[in-house]
C-alpha cells in the first residue's frame, strides 16, 4: 500500500504494519500554514486514530521565527497552556522522503471542537442573504454599493473579521479571537519595519 492510498483508519494501520514503521509524524498547520506537529509512537497511533490526543493550541500563535505572538484568551497562558483534542486525518498521509526508513510516515491532523466549524453556502440560504448584482466594467468609475467596500487597511481587514457576527457563527469565537490577535500583532510588527512614507508610495505606484 502507498501512502496516497490511504483513506481509513485502518488503512493506516495497515501501512505502518507493513513498513514496520516504528513512528509516525503527526501535524497541523499554524496559521501561517506550517506543520507544527510531533512524533508518535507505533502504539500510540492506534489509541490516537480512534480516541484522538491532546495538542496545545498555542502552535497557532506561534510567528515565523518560533516567537509567541499576542495571543488571544486560551493561548495566552492563562490555562497553563493546557491541551485540546485533535483528531487524526488519515487520508492525509503522505511519505517524507529525507526521513529514515520506519520514520518517515506523515498524516495530518485538527484540532476538534468549536475550531473545527466551516462555513459554506448554507449560511447564505439559512440566513436568506441575497446577493447583489454583479459589477461590470471598470469599478473604479462606478459608486460602490455600501457595505461592498473593501478594508483600506490590513488594520482594518483585521477588526472587520474580529467584529463580523457571520465569522463568529461560522468558525466559532476561539477561531476568530486567536486568528485576528495574532494578525493584528502581525501588523504591529510589520509597521516597525515598514514606515508610512513607504506605504504612502507604495500605494502611489499601485
Amino acid at each position: 500500500m502507498t501512502p496516497q492510498e490511504v483513506s481509513s483508519a485502518e488503512d493506516m494501520r495497515r501501512i505502518v504494519e507493513e513498513r514496520c514503521a516504528k513512528n509516525v509524524t503527526i501535524a497541523i498547520s499554524d496559521m501561517n500554514g506550517l506543520l507544527r506537529g510531533k512524533y508518535i509512537s507505533r502504539d500510540k497511533l492506534n489509541s490516537a486514530l480512534g480516541n484522538g490526543w491532546g495538542m496545545p493550541p498555542l502552535i497557532l500563535a506561534l510567528d515565523l521565527d518560533d516567537v509567541i505572538m499576542d495571543a488571544a484568551e486560551g493561548l495566552d497562558g492563562s490555562d497553563g497552556y493546557a491541551d485540546v483534542m485533535a483528531r487524526a486525518l488519515p487520508e492525509t498521509c503522505r511519505e517524507i522522503s529525507w526521513e529514515s526508513p520506519g520514520r518517515n510516515l506523515l498524516m495530518l491532523a485538527e484540532f476538534v471542537g468549536d475550531m473545527e466549524a466551516r462555513g459554506s453556502g448554507l449560511y447564505g440560504i439559512e440566513h436568506r442573504i441575497e446577493p447583489e448584482a454583479p459589477m461590470e466594467g471598470n469599478v473604479y468609475d462606478q459608486e460602490i454599493p455600501e457595505g461592498q467596500h473593501f478594508p483600506e487597511s490590513f488594520s482594518a481587514a483585521i477588526e472587520r473579521f474580529r467584529s463580523s457576527i457571520a465569522a463568529r457563527e461560522l468558525f466559532g469565537d476561539p477561531f476568530v479571537n486567536v486568528y485576528a490577535t495574532t494578525r493584528a500583532s502581525q501588523d504591529r510588527e510589520f509597521r516597525t519595519l515598514v514606515t508610512d512614507a513607504e506605504l504612502r508610495r507604495f500605494f502611489e505606484l499601485a
